[in-house]
Parts: C-alpha cells; sequence; structure tokens
C-alpha cells in the first residue's frame, strides 16, 4: 500500500514539474521583459530629451557638457578596475568616495542647466507624462510584493533632467546612485563574508567537526540495513555526484548559469526523481529509526552555529551579535533534517565550496 502510495505521488510530481517546464519556456522571465520594456518605451525618450538638452546650451556649454561626459566615462572605467581588484572584498570608504563623485559630477551637469530652465520645464513636463504610464507597465509585469507599483531604477533617476543630459548608449550611469549604491554595499559585505579564505576555514571546520558526527550516525543506522537496500542508496549518490559534475560543465561551457526551464536539466531532474524513488521507500519504512539519529545529529547544530559564528566574526567585518550562518553551510546542515537526506548524505557536499570550485 505504502510503495503504491509513492508511485502515485512520484507520478504527480513528474506532471506537474513537465507543465511548469513548459509554462517556463513560454513565458519569459520578468526581468527579461522588464529590459525589453525599458528598451522599447523609456530609451528612446531619453534619446529624444537628451538631443533636446543638448541643443538648449551653447557652444562653450557643450564643451563643458564633453568635458563632463569623458570624467564619466572615467569613473566608469575606473569601477571596472577597481571591481577586479578587491576580489570580493568590499572597501567602504571606496564606496563612500565613488559615490561623492558620481553625485559631483551630477552636480556639474545640474549646473549646466540651471541657466535653462525653459528646457529644464520642458523636460521634467515630458517626463511626467509618461513616468505614470511607465510605472503601470512595469508593475503588470513584475509587482513589488505588497502589489504596489515597483519603482524601478532608472524611472525615478530620469526625474533629474542631468541623468538624460548624461546618457549615452555605452554608459548605463543610472546604476550609480545613492540606492544602488547602498545595494552594492549588501552585495560587497556578503562576499566579504564569503571570501575563499573564509569558506575554506568554514569548509575545514566542517570536515573536523560536523562531518565525522554525521557519518558516524549514518553508518550505525546502516548496518539495520539489507544489502540491497545500501546498493539502492550508493546508486542515488552516484547519481547526485555526477548530475553536480554535468551542473558544473553546463556552467562552464555556458559562462552563466543555465535557465531552469533548459531541457538538459529537465532531463536530469526526472532521472533523480526515478533514483530518489526507492530512497524515499526506505526512508518511509525506517523513519522512526532514521529520527533517533537526526535527532542526535541536531543537538550538536546550536554548537556548531556558535563555533562557524566566530569564524565568520574573526574573518569579517562583522561580530556575533550581527553575523549569519553562511548559507552554504547552512543549508547542508538544515538539509539533514529529511529523512532521506540523511540517508544519501556524503562528505563531498562540504567540498564544493572549496577554492578549486570557488567561481562554482
Amino acid at each position: 500500500m505504502k510503495k503504491s502510495l509513492l508511485i502515485i505521488i512520484a507520478g504527480l510530481i513528474f506532471a506537474n514539474t513537465n507543465t511548469m517546464f513548459a509554462q517556463q519556456n513560454v513565458q519569459q522571465r520578468p526581468y527579461i521583459q522588464i529590459k525589453q520594456y525599458i528598451n522599447k518605451n523609456v530609451l528612446p525618450f531619453i534619446k529624444t530629451q537628451k538631443e533636446s538638452l543638448t541643443a538648449s546650451l551653447n557652444e562653450n556649454e557643450k564643451e563643458v557638457l564633453k568635458n563632463i561626459e569623458n570624467d564619466l566615462e572615467a569613473f566608469r572605467n575606473q569601477g571596472k578596475q577597481i571591481r577586479e581588484s578587491m576580489k570580493g572584498n568590499y572597501n567602504e570608504s571606496m564606496a563612500e568616495l565613488r559615490k561623492k563623485s558620481f553625485n559631483a559630477i551630477i552636480a556639474r551637469a545640474d549646473s549646466l542647466l540651471a541657466k535653462h530652465p525653459g528646457a529644464v520645464s520642458a523636460y521634467k513636463k515630458a517626463y511626467s507624462a509618461e513616468k505614470e504610464k511607465w510605472e503601470k507597465d512595469l508593475a503588470d509585469i513584475m509587482p513589488n510584493r505588497n502589489g504596489a507599483p515597483a519603482k524601478r531604477g532608472i524611472i525615478p533617476r530620469l526625474e533629474n533632467p542631468s541623468y538624460a543630459l548624461l546618457w549615452n548608449e555605452n554608459n548605463n550611469f543610472w546604476h550609480y546612485g545613492q540606492k544602488n549604491m547602498r545595494h552594492a554595499a549588501r552585495k560587497g559585505m556578503k562576499n566579504r563574508m564569503f571570501t575563499p579564505e573564509t569558506k575554506e576555514k568554514i569548509r575545514k571546520y566542517a570536515e573536523t567537526n560536523i562531518i565525522p558526527v554525521i557519518e558516524k550516525e549514518q553508518k550505525e543506522f546502516e548496518k539495520t540495513l539489507s544489502k540491497k537496500e545500501l546498493k539502492k542508496i550508493e546508486e542515488a549518490r552516484q547519481l547526485i555526484a555526477k548530475r553536480k559534475d554535468a551542473v558544473f560543465a553546463m556552467w562552464n561551457d555556458n559562462g552563466s548559469r543555465f535557465q531552469t526551464g533548459d531541457s538538459a536539466r529537465l532531463a536530469m531532474q526526472i532521472e533523480m526523481q526515478k533514483a530518489m524513488l526507492p530512497v524515499r521507500e526506505i526512508a518511509l519504512k525506517h523513519y522512526s529509526e532514521i529520527e533517533k539519529h537526526i535527532s542526535a545529529i541536531k543537538e550538536n547544530i546550536p554548537h556548531w552555529r556558535e563555533e562557524i559564528m566566530s569564524i565568520v566574526s574573526e574573518n569579517t567585518r562583522f561580530n556575533k551579535t550581527n553575523a549569519k550562518m553562511p548559507p552554504f553551510i547552512h543549508n547542508k546542515i538544515k538539509r539533514i533534517n529529511r529523512p532521506e537526506a540523511f540517508l544519501i548524505f556524503d562528505k563531498s557536499v562540504f567540498e564544493r565550496y572549496a577554492p578549486a570550485n570557488n567561481s562554482k
């Protein structure tokens, strides 16, 4: 009866998975749609307004504008060099300095336009006429979580005509702003926490303290399993390792993570679900015994968390009170709470974040 129920559930999972991926192939991701909308509707407005604002300047002012544009381009190129040199570390003082430099460039453009109130007034009138429609259309594509119209980064910035005046096709400068600097700061702090050196220290801690505890409970439980059950579990482990290698190979070939709806990934997921079905049957059969071993593992989690937080606080700008458990270790420990994850656990899951695989 239990086996029949599991087969029915697996069939429903396969059907829902096929439907989900079919829908994803038909519908584009919201971010792609937003980009296409901006390219089609917002950028033509910026180009037209840039021409109008530039035409209002005299020849001397146009030379000043050219100098400002050159400084903005140099600022952008400097940013690329800084990001490459930082290699995942976050320099708060540098971020603050760049924010001030960018605001100073915008202020120079503001001074130019302040001499032409008529052109500025015409721009703001044209902007107001388009803004409401843009925000409504973009909210239909991807609203905020509370259902309110989303404030897309480029549109609020365009309220200042200097952004349109300085725009060019090679310099998407609206990415530099106070809001985006805060985002860069958050991203930078995250990167600072997860530098290769910090990852390696956490991995070594897991290798010495976490993995032995899990393996001890796992081996103790495996004494109660038949050879056939052990074989099914080992087959699932090998398939997981094979799938992970294939995923990494695809990332390397494509230069980025492939889309969720790719047929190759769908095929791997279906293959994985088939391999995991016997493991879930074993987990269901021995559920109460597995829970005892999982409980023994969970008793250690508070201590592991405390020790890992010490590593984070010693190697980052965070202290124990505001540091968070790194997701790449937290998620793997949390996953052991599932009986089937306990059965197929392999220490190699912690090796993915070793420095050699850091780019993955």
